[in-house]
């Protein structure tokens, strides 16, 4: 993060997601391709937040440190009380290719959920930026929460309960207070808008 000359044109990265889209004939990657991302194998960064002992610390961390994921979105976490929302805005302008990455971090944040409360886990809601969600079909395991679509952020709503839920993939053994996060090299693109 620490060299702009690796970082990845916004656009380019937007270009190449449209083609790999049409070329391949995917509908949607996030769609096709949830059962194999891995939060922990998301170089260092996800294996720290894999390592987080509860959902809070996933999703503090994720906030704190969302420049790592990608620099032109957001992430938030507000509670209401009872319920609760986590959400990525993207702060550049829309377009196709910013709608298929918002899909690929929407998958990333569900599977955030899925490794702290198990893969049986459903959202009460989602909030998605385009006017249809077929493709959440492939991501969760029942169709059974309220969708929101044509919003201005991607996200869920759930229990704030749930951000005490002890990390499943946890282990006492971890050590995430000794990473240095400055110095860690991202696998996933370094866009700049």
């Amino acid at each position: 993060m620490h060299d702009p000359d690796t970082y990845l044109p916004l656009q380019v990265g937007y270009e190449f997601l449209n083609k790999v889209t049409h070329s391949q004939g995917i509908d949607s990657i996030a769609g096709k391709f949830y059962g194999r991302f891995q939060l922990e194998e998301l170089s260092d960064y996800g294996q720290y937040l894999s390592n987080c002992p509860d959902l809070y610390c996933i999703l503090n961390n994720g906030i704190k440190y969302d420049y790592l994921i990608q620099t032109h979105g957001k992430l938030y976490l507000k509670t209401d009380g009872t319920l609760s929302w986590f959400c990525m805005i993207h702060t550049d302008a829309p377009s196709k290719g910013r709608q298929i990455s918002e899909q690929i971090n929407l998958a990333m944040i569900l599977k955030v959920f899925h490794l702290a409360l198990g893969p049986d886990w459903t959202p009460l809601k989602i909030k998605i930026t385009t006017s249809k969600g077929y493709w959440l079909q492939n991501l969760l395991p029942s169709f059974n929460f309220k969708l929101h679509t044509n919003c201005r952020e991607t996200g869920v709503r759930f229990k704030t309960k749930k951000l005490a839920t002890k990390n499943s993939y946890y282990s006492e053994n971890s050590k995430i207070e000794d990473m240095d996060l400055g110095s860690i090299e991202c696998a996933t693109l370094k866009v700049f808008g």
